[in-house]
């Protein structure tokens, strides 16, 4: 009952995820090459457009050598905690065990109240009868069907084509690709 009482917001410790840390530091050591290569300039290129594909651009090593050592240096950083570093969790092992097991119990839904923040708990499948009860009221949903996706897509390829002088070259290779 305790872990329930802390609320929805509580935030147990996590685990170390070295898998996202990993990939956060090497987008920061490309920004920090993005910097260093351009600097404050502005784009020479007029470039317009709303959209755009992410760029993978990354300069090359070589032009700062004190960049390229602080990146090799943070690049080789252990991302595995020293048994000594380890951060003490927020839960005690009691309540880490009642919360994974509600985490895992497929059998209940665990939601906010619409009023006053007391929590919830529902028997998934009755939580399912209510939802769809709630999606099959035609006074406020209709269903649409499957190919609207597809639809969509085409209503846009069809606007590219028919304004092709509002859209950049970098938007039409985004709107396109979707």
């Amino acid at each position: 009952m305790k872990v329930l009482n802390k609320g929805l917001k509580y935030t147990p410790t996590p685990p170390a995820d070295t898998d996202t840390l990993s990939v956060d530091i090497k987008e920061f050591c490309r920004k920090l090459r993005l910097k260093n290569h351009f600097g404050d300039k502005e784009s020479k290129t007029a470039d317009e457009s709303i959209v755009r594909n992410k760029s993978t651009f990354t300069p090359e090593k070589g032009k700062n050598k004190d960049l390229d050592l602080y990146i090799n240096h943070l690049s080789n950083f252990p991302l595995i905690p020293k048994p000594q570093d380890k951060v003490k969790n927020n839960l005690p092992f009691k309540q880490q065990q009642a919360l994974y097991r509600l985490q895992k119990d497929e059998s209940i839904i665990i939601k906010e109240a619409d009023k006053g923040g007391a929590l919830v708990i529902m028997d998934r499948i009755y939580y399912r009868d209510k939802i769809q009860e709630q999606l099959n009221d035609k006074q406020y949903y209709r269903e649409l069907n499957d190919n609207m996706e597809k639809k969509t897509k085409r209503n846009i390829n069809k606007l590219i084509s028919k304004f092709p002088h509002c859209t950049t070259e970098k938007e039409v290779d985004y709107l396109t690709k979707i």
